[in-house]
């Protein structure tokens, strides 16, 4: 009687290397997906397309970085911890509507391909023609020489020279403080313009003015309508001024000024 023994089997060799293949390229499609959600340039989707999103789902990204750049030269560089790439409901599936972005962190304008100005906030909204960003909650912005601006809501546009700021915004600077409403920041030329009325403190003088504009590489502060103001024994209401700060003058036009003396023996010295 012959014993049962095991009958060999050979699996060919195209077989043995098809498994880690699929394997291979699975993780090779994965790669690809992961690099393309960490780095999202807007360039690449200046249309409003984005391979790959679901309608009325859009993409999910976490962790990511944006560029958005004009032939090859950056506009605005930052972090985010969470973009939402949402599509247009009844259109084609890859046609975005709106990327909303959270914990906006390491921005960075730029005009030129030269840095302008970092920023940070808690949530933004980039147009899908990368054209515009819309940031809202706890903005802090800090120019290239020392400027720090806070504000609830930012909007900076490619072809801007200002960035428009809203929202109990304040500038500190070296050279003083101002706080309003609404402010339009240049940050290449340094320039503060508040024309809906502001609050500002410069070398002494509190000034409370229905429109103010700041040249601060000039040191100059118009205030082409009302204003008034203090500076220690001195209270003023003026039509219109200029402060120059580098002379510490203030240049009133059809203006009351009232002296308080608050002490006979140094009243003089308190006169500016």
């Amino acid at each position: 009687m012959k014993s049962a023994g095991c009958i060999p089997v050979t699996i060919p060799p195209m077989k043995r290397l098809w498994m880690p293949a699929v394997v291979l390229i699975f993780l090779l499609a994965l790669y690809t997906l992961f690099k393309y959600a960490k780095n999202y340039d807007a360039a690449d989707g200046l249309n409003g397309r984005v391979p790959g999103s679901l309608d009325g789902i859009g993409m999910l990204l976490e962790n990511s970085h944006v560029i958005i750049r004009t032939d090859g030269t950056p506009d605005c560089k930052f972090q985010v911890s969470r973009m939402e790439l949402r599509s247009q409901p009844g259109s084609m599936p890859d046609v975005l509507q709106a990327i909303n972005l959270r914990n906006v962190h390491n921005g960075m304008f730029y005009r030129g391909g030269k840095p302008e100005a970092a920023f940070s906030a808690g949530l933004a909204q980039l147009d899908p023609g990368a054209q515009r960003i819309t940031i809202l909650g706890d903005i802090r912005l800090s120019g290239m020489h020392g400027e720090k601006l806070t504000a609830q809501e930012c909007r900076w546009q490619r072809q801007d020279k200002f960035i428009q700021l809203k929202g109990k915004v304040l500038a500190r600077l070296m050279e003083g403080e101002v706080s309003c409403g609404s402010m339009l920041f240049n940050p290449r030329e340094r320039m503060l313009q508040c024309p809906e009325g502001a609050d500002g403190v410069f070398e002494g003088f509190h000034l409370k003015a229905d429109s103010l504009f700041w040249d601060i590489n000039r040191g100059r502060v118009q205030c082409p309508t009302s204003v008034s103001g203090v500076r220690g024994p001195l209270t003023f209401s003026i039509t219109s001024a200029e402060l120059n700060l580098k002379q510490r003058r203030l240049i009133a036009n059809k203006g009351i000024v009232r002296i308080r003396i608050d002490n006979r023996d140094n009243a003089m010295e308190n006169l500016p």
